[in-house]
């Protein structure tokens, strides 16, 4: 992934990295953007086909992928990748200029790698583990909202309640012909001090500290680039990321930014994109093949299916799961913590206990967000979101029962 970080503009420093030679290089695969490094395997892919790069350009990578944001002397680089054999440093120009080439990097103004005149090299471009980034599941694609256009600019923040499924499908539209420098994800629900928002983005890059220090060392480090940024669970920072953003969209016009978030954040050419639960209509008949024909009922059969491999609903529970889709709004997050009682309720036990939701929707996978493990959660996190008089009010009207 190309990235110009604030390096670039750290060409006078007088710290020069030097790699041990002998030191273990990572041996774990590396996404750099749309290109995978497996060193272990001496190999290199674009978007899962392989590159045409061996042998000591390959090497060169790798060492300078295992050390970014840091300068490395060619003396450096030559005693990691050459030994101790004598070679001059029009050797090392050469294998630079062949992997410029395999990444489509420009030496005038580099994405990748930066050369310090008469110093050495620096790798400009954030590393990450490859698949850090979260797969898509099928809630995305079972979405009743379409799929936005990614053409237009700047993504659409997508302001909806808790539980419809917006990182799954934000995470979809993010995989969608991504940009040369790549998408990432910064995951902010953790993240309860908005004066850690600068450090959290640029950590998430794999930008160093330097980039954190100031808005304006951010915008500097994003200016060259194309990439897209997803700010998952930003509504408790929505003033933060709105400042934030602020400044970064006119520095960096080649930013696509993506925010799944309950709040609008009210900036300057925003597109907000409302994301509907998943499609159940409230007149279907019990006695309608409900999970061939609805999105809400394929979502809870295909979670139920993965406790319960082969599982096929039965004619007989087509009226209990449409009543459980309706009872439950659709809603993808209460779907599947109600799936997951499947197994030790079946179908008609679960829809029996509905009445007692906030005890029986409490089951979800372990590695789930502290906010999705169970529909109080869920709600908890919505409601506090909400200012003191907000939440009062709304305490007032729940003495009402139904529609008001």
């Amino acid at each position: 992934m190309g990235w110009a970080g604030p390096g670039r503009r750290r060409a006078e420093s007088p710290a020069v990295t030097a790699p041990d030679p002998t030191a273990q290089q990572p041996t774990a695969a590396l996404a750099i953007g749309p290109f995978v490094l497996d060193a272990a395997q001496a190999r290199l892919t674009r978007n899962g086909q392989p590159v045409a790069l061996t042998g000591r350009p390959l090497a060169v990578l790798a060492l300078l992928a295992a050390h970014p944001q840091q300068l490395l002397s060619k003396d450096a680089v030559l005693d990691a990748v050459w030994g101790h054999q004598h070679v001059s440093e029009s050797v090392l120009k050469v294998a630079i200029n062949t992997l410029r080439a395999a990444l489509g990097d420009d030496a005038k103004s580099p994405r990748f790698i930066e050369t310090v005149p008469r110093r050495g090299y620096r790798f400009l471009a954030p590393v990450l583990p490859a698949g850090r980034v979260a797969e898509v599941t099928a809630a995305a694609s079972a979405s009743a909202t379409p799929m936005p256009d990614l053409s237009q600019g700047n993504l659409p923040p997508q302001a909806s309640p808790g539980g419809v499924g917006k990182t799954q499908l934000a995470l979809a539209v993010a995989r969608q012909s991504p940009p040369p420098d790549g998408t990432w994800l910064v995951r902010l629900d953790d993240l309860d001090n908005p004066t850690l928002l600068l450090a959290a983005v640029a950590q998430a890059l794999r930008l160093g500290e330097g980039a954190g220090a100031s808005t304006d060392a951010l915008a500097r480090a994003l200016r060259p680039l194309a990439l897209r940024l997803v700010l998952d669970n930003a509504e408790h920072l929505v003033d933060a990321v709105s400042t934030l953003l602020t400044t970064l969209l006119p520095a960096a016009p080649d930013l696509q930014v993506l925010v799944p978030s309950q709040q609008a954040l009210r900036v300057a050419h925003e597109q907000v994109l409302p994301l509907a639960p998943l499609g159940l209509p409230a007149d279907v008949a019990d006695s309608a093949p409900v999970p061939a024909s609805y999105a809400a009922a394929q979502l809870f059969c295909q979670r139920v299916a993965q406790q319960r491999p082969g599982y096929q609903p039965t004619t007989d529970e087509h009226a209990d799961i449409a009543a459980i889709c309706r009872a439950l709004d659709g809603v993808p997050l209460a779907l599947e913590l109600a799936a997951a009682r499947v197994p030790l309720l079946g179908v008609a036990g679960v829809r029996a206990r509905l009445d007692e939701r906030f005890a029986l929707l409490t089951r979800a996978p372990r590695d789930a967000a502290a906010r999705h493990r169970t529909l109080a959660a869920a709600l908890d996190w919505t409601f506090n979101l909400l200012s003191p008089a907000e939440q009062q009010g709304l305490q007032r009207l729940a003495v009402f029962a139904g529609s008001f």
